[in-house]
């Protein structure tokens, strides 16, 4: 009984935390409509250096209920940092629909000590395969976007434990709709 229990509460759980892969090795994610998260899973490492690519559709554009809210960054992905929260340190590739440009705007978004910033990277547009990298040295965090790229510096020197962070919407708003972000 106790067996049987257990492989029950295994398949539920590898339900929970699955995301669906397409055909060409995109992991999709999915924010749902009036939601920030698309996942809550938990996931260490202790690299420090990465390499995705990021594909958005159409999902997103969108245009916030306070006009002042268009200029919060979204989260793609990233990791936390200084074996932290990742609410007090971390590094992750941001995003917000720009209304002006009609494309999406990709940011670094740093949370230090608890504080955050970000920096532009360029511009992307729906439907595009992007190539995201993250570089974290003893000082620094360097990101480059489709090959440009640039730095934020960085509160702590040596390697800890680091947890993924994963697609997000918001700031203050949560998503407007359903909107899909693939990573690989």
């Amino acid at each position: 009984m106790r067996k049987l229990k257990l492989v029950t509460l295994s398949i539920i759980l590898s339900f929970i935390s699955c995301t669906k892969i397409d055909d060409n090795g995109f992991k999709v994610y999915k924010i749902k409509k009036n939601k920030h998260r698309s996942t809550f899973k938990i996931q260490h490492t202790k690299k420090d250096s990465f390499d995705i690519q990021v594909k958005f559709n159409k999902s997103a554009i969108y245009t916030s209920k306070d006009p002042i809210n268009q200029f919060d960054v979204n989260k793609i992905w990233g990791v936390s940092d200084c074996g932290t929260t990742h609410s007090k340190n971390s590094i992750r590739f941001g995003w917000r629909w720009d209304l002006d440009q009609e494309q999406i705007e990709i940011l670094m978004y740093r949370r230090l000590l608890g504080e955050f910033d970000f920096k532009p990277l360029g511009y992307v547009n729906p439907g595009d395969i992007n190539y995201m990298s993250l570089n974290i040295t003893d000082s620094h965090y360097h990101m480059y976007l489709n090959g440009v790229g640039d730095s934020m510096s960085r509160c702590c020197n040596d390697p800890k434990r680091r947890y993924f962070l994963y697609p997000y919407f918001g700031g203050t708003e949560k998503a407007p709709h359903d909107i899909t972000i693939k990573i690989k």
